[in-house]
This record gives structure tokens, C-alpha cells and sequence, in this order.
């Protein structure tokens, strides 16, 4: 990615000072740490001017320019996080202009690295309100806002096709499990029919015993039966003897038999009783 970049500038107390109004001996130490700090830097020492800012700042922790080139030093050294806190310490603190414009300029140019276009669109703009006519700035800020459209449309589209595979899964997922639930329902079908057949070989086995047992069993039934069935016959054969026409002749025969028991009595009666007679003496 191609987009200006503004000068790595290390402004010191030569040409401006945001605290003059402290004491001579303070400006005069803070000057110094400053320039030490120049001159490490210059000579590539980073471990030595990042030690000398940090005096620098522990003697007068707002100071603007301290942070600003503290600032700096770290984009130069690609330790951009240490960069954005030094550069927006200075952006906040600083009544200069020229150090807001600067540090928020730098701000946009390490988000622009990290690809948050959206924040360096709003650094950029406003960088630009306390420097309008600076260019670069224009022309990074107008980068950024292009690269943030082009951004949130990738984003969209990736969410859409984040949210059509979840879809997808979402719906395979459902059918594994019917599928699933399928093959359940028929082995509880299977194990249930395993069950019955296991039960009713349980109970025929049951049923079956001890052969001997059985057969005892088997013969008594029959014997049984066999009875039942020679009642029947017999009852049946009473039946046939006490027709009607047979119960016609019994009452027949009773009665003929009392006819001739009565034409006996009458037959007595008819001879008399016998005479008494006297005696012949």
C-alpha cells in the first residue's frame, strides 16, 4: 500500500517551547535530555534516546515536543503502539498547531498500516482542521475513506458467505440427525422384536419343560378328554332311550299293567265273600 507519508521530523526546544513559563534551570535540563536524545537517535542508539525522553518526560510529563519526538522515535524503531500513545499524548496536550497537525497526521499513517481505515479516515480529518492546506493529509485522508468503503463491502460480502455456510451447516447438521434419529428408531425396533422373539422362545421354552413331565401331562389331558368324551355318549345315549315314543310305551305298559290289577279286583269281587255256616251239631 502506497500512501504519503510525513517526514520524520524531531522538532526540540530550539524552535518552539509550549512551557516557557518554567523556571530557566528546568528548560535548560529539559533542553539537554532532548539533545541527547537527538544525538543517540542520530547515531542509531535507540536503547539511549528512548532513555533520554524518558528523563526529558519525567521532568515535565505535558510537555508536547517530548512526546512528539518520543513519538517518533518508536515509528522509526516499528514499535507503532508505543507510537500512537506518545502521538496522541502530544495531539491532546500540545495548544501548537503545527504538533497536532503532525502527530495526528502520524497517527493516520500507522492505523493505515494496521488497515483500520476508519480510524485513520478520522485522524486524517482531523489533522486536516488544524491544517488545511497540507496535501498529504488530504490525499491520505481521501485513501483512507476509499479503502474503508472497499473494506466494509469485503466485509459484507465475507458476513454473507459467513452466514450462507452456517445455513449450510446448519441444514446438514438437521439431517445427520434425523438421519441419526432414523437408524435409532430402527435398532429400538430391532432390539424391541429381538425382545419379543427372545420372550416367546422364553415361554415356549417354558411351555415345553421337562419332556417327561410333558408327557405325564400330555396323557392325564387325553385321559381326561376321553372322559368327557364318554359322558357325552352316554348322555347322549340316555337321551336316545327316553324318546318320546319309548316314554309313550312306559306310560302305555303302566297302564295296561293297572287294567290287569284291576280286572283282578273285580274278578274277587265278583265270586264273593264266603258263606258262614252253621254248625251241623
Amino acid at each position: 500500500m502506497k500512501f504519503k507519508l510525513l517526514m520524520l521530523i524531531l522538532i526540540f526546544p530550539l524552535i518552539g517551547f509550549s512551557q516557557q513559563s518554567q523556571e530557566k534551570d528546568v528548560e535548560k535540563k529539559l533542553m539537554s535530555y532532548l539533545s541527547e536524545a537527538k544525538k543517540y537517535y542520530e547515531k542509531g542508539n535507540m536503547a539511549m534516546a528512548e532513555a533520554s525522553y524518558r528523563k526529558a518526560l519525567a521532568l515535565a510529563p505535558d510537555n508536547d515536543l517530548a512526546q512528539y519526538n518520543f513519538g517518533n522515535l518508536y515509528i522509526n524503531y516499528k514499535k507503532e503502539n508505543q507510537a500512537l500513545l506518545n502521538l496522541n499524548k502530544a495531539s491532546k496536550k500540545s495548544k501548537s498547531k503545527s504538533i497536532k497537525h503532525k502527530s495526528l497526521h502520524n497517527q493516520g499513517n500507522i492505523l493505515m498500516e494496521k488497515e483500520k481505515y476508519a480510524q485513520a479516515a478520522k485522524v486524517y480529518k482531523e489533522a486536516l482542521k488544524n491544517d488545511p492546506t497540507d496535501d498529504e493529509t488530504r490525499y491520505n485522508y481521501v485513501l483512507a475513506k476509499e479503502l474503508m468503503k472497499k473494506q466494509k463491502q469485503k466485509q459484507n460480502k465475507q458476513n454473507k458467505q459467513n452466514k450462507d455456510q452456517k445455513k449450510k451447516q446448519d441444514q446438514k447438521k438437521k439431517k445427520d440427525q434425523k438421519k441419526k434419529g432414523g437408524k435409532g428408531k430402527n435398532k429400538k425396533d430391532k432390539k424391541d422384536k429381538k425382545g419379543k422373539s427372545e420372550d416367546k422362545s422364553k415361554k415356549d421354552k417354558d411351555k415345553k419343560g421337562n419332556p417327561k413331565e410333558d408327557k405325564k401331562q400330555n396323557q392325564k389331558a387325553k385321559k381326561d378328554q376321553q372322559k368327557q368324551s364318554d359322558k357325552k355318549e352316554k348322555k347322549k345315549t340316555r337321551k336316545a332311550k327316553l324318546s318320546k315314543q319309548q316314554i309313550k310305551n312306559i306310560l302305555k305298559a303302566i297302564e295296561n299293567s293297572e287294567k290287569d290289577v284291576q280286572k283282578k279286583l273285580n274278578k274277587k269281587k265278583q265270586q264273593g265273600s264266603p258263606v258262614k255256616t252253621e254248625k251241623d251239631w
